[in-house]
């Protein structure tokens, strides 16, 4: 548990009603099996916001490494996608998730935000889409359901 996260969730909660839901996940599975809960319930999830740590190229949930431009969740994209809606928007917010990785990784490759972005929009399905972020992101980003004016700017898609 990290303060930035647990102010983030306070700040998120105090909207929740009808139309928005907050839930906590700290792994992989917690989220597909949070989405197949919300779509069995009946509602449409038209905007899913992952909370989280973001570098170029890649984005974390908790502990663990949720998806990166290296292919890494892109099994758990595919299966995400029987969950959402069909013009639904997946948003990666965590920090600098959008940009190239600065340090190669230990088999010299470095991560790209572009085609990470572009590889889950793809595998997401026609109509939904992918966004992350260009730079960094707080709870400060944060207002009601959505993002602040200057948050929005840093959003970008495949």
């Amino acid at each position: 548990m990290e303060p930035v996260f647990e102010e983030t969730a306070l700040k998120l909660a105090r909207h929740v009603g009808p139309g928005f839901v907050v839930d906590r996940c700290q792994e992989a599975d917690d989220v597909l099996y949070l989405a197949r809960l919300w779509k069995n319930r009946g509602y449409a999830l038209t905007r899913l916001d992952l909370h989280g740590h973001g570098a170029g190229g890649e984005f974390k949930l908790g502990d663990e490494l949720l998806f990166a431009s290296d292919g890494t969740g892109y099994a758990l994209a595919r299966a995400l996608a029987e969950s959402l809606a069909p013009k639904a928007a997946l948003r990666l917010l965590g920090c600098r998730t959008a940009t190239e990785g600065v340090w190669p990784k230990p088999d010299g490759a470095k991560r790209s935000g572009g085609k990470l972005l572009r590889d889950l929009q793809r595998l997401l399905g026609e109509g939904r889409r992918v966004w992350g972020t260009a730079d960094y992101l707080g709870p400060r980003d944060l207002l009601g359901t959505g993002l602040t004016h200057r948050a929005r700017r840093l959003l970008r898609t495949g």
